[in-house]
Protein backbone atom coordinates (compact mmCIF):
# COMPACT_ATOMS: atom_id res chain seq x y z
CA UNK A 1 0.00 0.00 0.00
CA UNK A 2 1.30 3.46 -0.93
CA UNK A 3 1.76 5.93 1.50
CA UNK A 4 0.47 8.57 -1.30
CA UNK A 5 -3.07 8.42 0.04
CA UNK A 6 -2.14 9.80 3.27
CA UNK A 7 -0.78 13.13 2.08
CA UNK A 8 -1.63 16.30 0.60
CA UNK A 9 1.28 18.06 -1.68
CA UNK A 10 0.53 21.61 -2.51
CA UNK A 11 3.58 23.22 -4.33
CA UNK A 12 3.69 27.47 -3.25
CA UNK A 13 6.12 30.18 -4.55
CA UNK A 14 8.48 31.72 -1.79
CA UNK A 15 10.13 34.68 -1.78
CA UNK A 16 14.14 34.76 -1.11
CA UNK A 17 15.82 38.33 -0.52
CA UNK A 18 19.53 37.38 -0.88
CA UNK A 19 21.67 40.36 1.06
CA UNK A 20 24.99 40.48 0.16
CA UNK A 21 27.62 43.17 1.41
CA UNK A 22 28.68 45.60 -1.34
CA UNK A 23 32.41 46.60 0.08
CA UNK A 24 33.60 43.59 -0.09
CA UNK A 25 32.83 42.51 3.11
CA UNK A 26 31.58 38.75 4.22
CA UNK A 27 27.92 39.72 6.16
CA UNK A 28 25.69 38.17 3.70
CA UNK A 29 21.94 36.29 4.42
CA UNK A 30 19.20 34.86 1.92
CA UNK A 31 16.11 35.09 4.33
CA UNK A 32 13.07 33.15 2.73
CA UNK A 33 9.89 34.33 3.43
CA UNK A 34 6.16 31.94 2.90
CA UNK A 35 3.35 33.78 3.54
CA UNK A 36 -0.34 33.21 3.40
CA UNK A 37 -3.37 34.66 4.43
CA UNK A 38 -2.92 34.21 7.98
CA UNK A 39 0.69 34.06 9.03
CA UNK A 40 3.70 32.65 7.55
CA UNK A 41 7.33 30.88 7.61
CA UNK A 42 10.75 33.07 7.51
CA UNK A 43 13.81 30.89 7.54
CA UNK A 44 17.06 32.73 7.86
CA UNK A 45 20.33 31.45 6.30
CA UNK A 46 23.57 33.80 6.79
CA UNK A 47 27.23 34.39 7.98
CA UNK A 48 25.35 34.72 11.24
CA UNK A 49 23.80 31.78 11.63
CA UNK A 50 20.55 30.08 10.63
CA UNK A 51 16.99 30.23 12.06
CA UNK A 52 13.45 29.91 11.29
CA UNK A 53 9.66 29.95 12.91
CA UNK A 54 6.60 29.69 11.74
CA UNK A 55 3.44 31.89 12.19
CA UNK A 56 -0.30 30.67 12.19
CA UNK A 57 -1.64 33.23 13.22
CA UNK A 58 0.13 36.75 12.32
CA UNK A 59 -2.08 38.67 10.83
CA UNK A 60 -3.29 39.18 6.78
CA UNK A 61 0.31 40.98 5.68
CA UNK A 62 3.18 38.67 7.40
CA UNK A 63 5.87 41.58 6.28
CA UNK A 64 4.29 43.79 8.25
CA UNK A 65 4.05 41.86 11.27
CA UNK A 66 8.01 41.16 11.04
CA UNK A 67 8.00 44.76 10.60
CA UNK A 68 6.35 45.15 14.10
CA UNK A 69 8.68 42.69 16.02
CA UNK A 70 11.02 43.29 18.81
CA UNK A 71 14.85 41.90 18.98
CA UNK A 72 13.87 40.01 22.17
CA UNK A 73 10.60 38.30 20.85
CA UNK A 74 12.41 37.32 17.77
CA UNK A 75 14.88 35.76 19.66
CA UNK A 76 12.71 33.67 21.42
CA UNK A 77 10.90 32.31 18.69
CA UNK A 78 13.98 32.05 16.52
CA UNK A 79 15.25 29.94 19.47
CA UNK A 80 18.58 32.59 20.02
CA UNK A 81 17.62 33.42 23.80
CA UNK A 82 19.91 31.06 25.58
CA UNK A 83 23.05 31.30 24.59
CA UNK A 84 25.49 30.02 27.70
CA UNK A 85 28.01 32.65 28.77
CA UNK A 86 30.76 30.76 29.19
CA UNK A 87 32.57 33.86 30.58
CA UNK A 88 29.86 34.94 33.07
CA UNK A 89 29.11 31.59 34.14
CA UNK A 90 32.77 31.05 35.30
CA UNK A 91 32.89 34.48 37.08
CA UNK A 92 29.68 33.12 39.16
CA UNK A 93 31.31 29.78 39.80
CA UNK A 94 34.22 31.64 41.03
CA UNK A 95 32.03 34.09 43.51
CA UNK A 96 30.36 30.82 45.06
CA UNK A 97 33.42 28.75 45.69
CA UNK A 98 34.56 32.29 47.54
CA UNK A 99 31.53 32.72 49.19
CA UNK A 100 31.49 28.33 50.42
CA UNK A 101 34.98 28.71 51.59
CA UNK A 102 34.36 32.44 53.78
CA UNK A 103 31.25 29.87 55.21
CA UNK A 104 34.04 27.40 55.53
CA UNK A 105 32.15 24.55 54.06
CA UNK A 106 35.29 23.60 51.76
CA UNK A 107 38.72 22.71 53.24
CA UNK A 108 41.39 24.88 51.16
CA UNK A 109 42.51 21.33 49.56
CA UNK A 110 38.75 20.75 47.95
CA UNK A 111 38.55 24.66 47.50
CA UNK A 112 42.00 24.10 44.99
CA UNK A 113 40.46 21.13 43.38
CA UNK A 114 37.42 22.88 42.26
CA UNK A 115 39.15 26.17 41.79
CA UNK A 116 41.58 24.28 38.91
CA UNK A 117 38.28 22.65 37.49
CA UNK A 118 36.44 25.67 36.96
CA UNK A 119 39.58 27.51 35.66
CA UNK A 120 39.48 24.80 33.10
CA UNK A 121 36.07 25.48 31.89
CA UNK A 122 37.45 29.00 30.92
CA UNK A 123 38.70 27.32 27.32
CA UNK A 124 35.37 25.88 26.67
CA UNK A 125 32.92 26.92 24.04
CA UNK A 126 28.72 27.46 24.59
CA UNK A 127 28.41 23.83 23.32
CA UNK A 128 30.68 21.91 25.10
CA UNK A 129 30.47 23.60 28.88
CA UNK A 130 27.68 21.09 30.29
CA UNK A 131 29.61 17.93 29.25
CA UNK A 132 32.92 19.52 30.38
CA UNK A 133 31.03 20.43 34.13
CA UNK A 134 29.92 16.82 33.83
CA UNK A 135 33.15 15.65 33.42
CA UNK A 136 34.58 17.21 35.98
CA UNK A 137 35.32 15.10 39.21
CA UNK A 138 35.05 17.83 42.12
CA UNK A 139 32.96 20.96 40.71
CA UNK A 140 29.73 19.25 39.68
CA UNK A 141 29.56 17.68 43.31
CA UNK A 142 30.20 21.13 44.45
CA UNK A 143 27.52 22.88 41.99
CA UNK A 144 24.90 20.39 42.71
CA UNK A 145 25.88 20.69 46.58
CA UNK A 146 25.91 24.20 46.77
CA UNK A 147 22.43 25.14 44.01
CA UNK A 148 20.67 21.78 43.46
CA UNK A 149 21.76 22.07 39.75
CA UNK A 150 24.43 23.71 38.26
CA UNK A 151 23.05 27.13 37.12
CA UNK A 152 24.39 28.69 33.99
CA UNK A 153 24.88 32.01 32.67
CA UNK A 154 22.67 32.69 29.51
CA UNK A 155 22.47 36.14 27.34
CA UNK A 156 21.05 36.17 23.52
CA UNK A 157 22.92 34.77 21.04
CA UNK A 158 25.68 36.89 20.18
CA UNK A 159 25.53 35.74 16.15
CA UNK A 160 21.69 36.58 16.27
CA UNK A 161 22.57 40.21 18.01
CA UNK A 162 24.91 40.90 15.24
CA UNK A 163 22.18 39.97 12.56
CA UNK A 164 19.63 41.78 14.12
CA UNK A 165 20.76 45.12 14.10
CA UNK A 166 23.06 44.33 10.56
CA UNK A 167 21.27 42.83 8.08
CA UNK A 168 17.50 42.39 10.04
CA UNK A 169 17.14 46.60 9.40
CA UNK A 170 18.35 45.66 5.52
CA UNK A 171 15.40 43.68 5.09
CA UNK A 172 13.02 45.87 6.90
CA UNK A 173 14.20 48.68 4.51
CA UNK A 174 13.22 46.46 1.45
CA UNK A 175 9.97 45.25 2.61
CA UNK A 176 9.30 49.46 2.88
CA UNK A 177 10.59 49.82 -0.73
CA UNK A 178 8.13 46.79 -1.97
CA UNK A 179 4.91 48.92 -0.13
CA UNK A 180 6.44 51.94 -1.31
CA UNK A 181 5.96 50.98 -4.95
CA UNK A 182 2.92 48.60 -4.46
Amino acid sequence: MSNEASFTVAKSTVECYKIRSVNGGFAWADITIDANSRGGRIQIASDYGDWQHYWGAAGSDFKAFLEGISHDYAASKFGAERWINVKATVKQYKQDLIEARREEALTQDEARQIYDEITELEHESNNSIVAAIQATTHLESFLYDTSGIPELSYEDNPHFRHFWEELWPVLLAEFKKESVTA
